[in-house]
């Protein structure tokens, strides 16, 4: 791996950063929602830029929430939801990966619903799992405006298949995507953008830097986005 290469990455990450805030600033969403938020950085962030808007992070592991949100004094009025967003609403089988030390361990940010494919260890728990679609529904019938930051370590097309509903409100959203197959069964990055692309989405950007790592970050936006934000929704 080429320290370029990840210097690269890393400008890459920042400026798509600042853009989907700028987004959110301008367009004003009545929801931002984090679905894998680890230790609650992203939607910290968002809550200050975006004071006005419903803000929620979902967390599986409940280990990362009580050791890295529990006590933040910079989420107030967030809420944090300990559910795996899925494409079913019941119970689901979580992968916790075996971690040392604390949170500058990658592995503690890397469960997944799905088995990784290189043999790290790691244990199954279950936990309650839900759909976008079935947690916002009230939402998406008032006609809510979204904002969505996904990071779900390989189980993206689960949170799309069970949120197209939330999907058609969304004005905007970043997700990690891979090209490689860290997990078992896992869908690759050109199937899931061509997945938002029939959505009604057009891709902006995708951090991908060759020489650096097989996963990135793609940015979305709504092709419908200034009607959505407008509250001009012509049936």
């Amino acid at each position: 791996m080429s320290r370029d290469a990840w210097a690269i990455l890393g400008k890459k990450d920042k400026i798509m950063s600042k853009l989907l805030d700028g987004i959110a600033i301008a367009v004003k969403p009545d929801i931002i929602a984090d679905i894998g938020c680890f230790n609650g950085d992203e939607i910290a962030r968002f809550k200050s830029i975006c004071p006005d808007a419903h803000c929620e992070a979902f967390e599986a592991n409940k280990r990362n929430i009580d050791n890295y949100i529990s006590n933040r004094s910079d989420i107030s009025g967030v809420i944090i939801n300990n559910l795996a967003v899925a494409d079913y609403i019941g119970e689901i089988e979580f992968n916790i990966l075996d971690a040392e030390g604390e949170q500058e361990d990658w592995r503690r940010a890397a469960g997944s619903l799905n088995e990784r494919t290189d043999g790290v260890s790691g244990k199954k728990v279950t936990v309650k799992c839900t759909t976008l679609d079935a947690h916002f529904a009230s939402q998406v019938a008032q006609k809510s405006t979204f904002i969505l930051w996904i990071d779900v370590e390989g189980a993206l097309d689960k949170v799309i298949a069970g949120g197209e509903g939330v999907l058609s409100r969304t004005i905007a959203l970043r997700a990690e995507v891979e090209r490689h197959a860290f997990w078992q069964g896992q869908k690759l990055a050109a199937e899931t953008v061509a997945k938002l692309e029939s959505l009604g989405f057009v891709l902006l950007a995708d951090s991908f830097t060759s020489d650096a790592f097989a996963q990135s970050d793609v940015l979305f936006l709504n092709k419908n986005w200034l009607n959505i934000a407008s509250g001009d929704n012509p049936t």
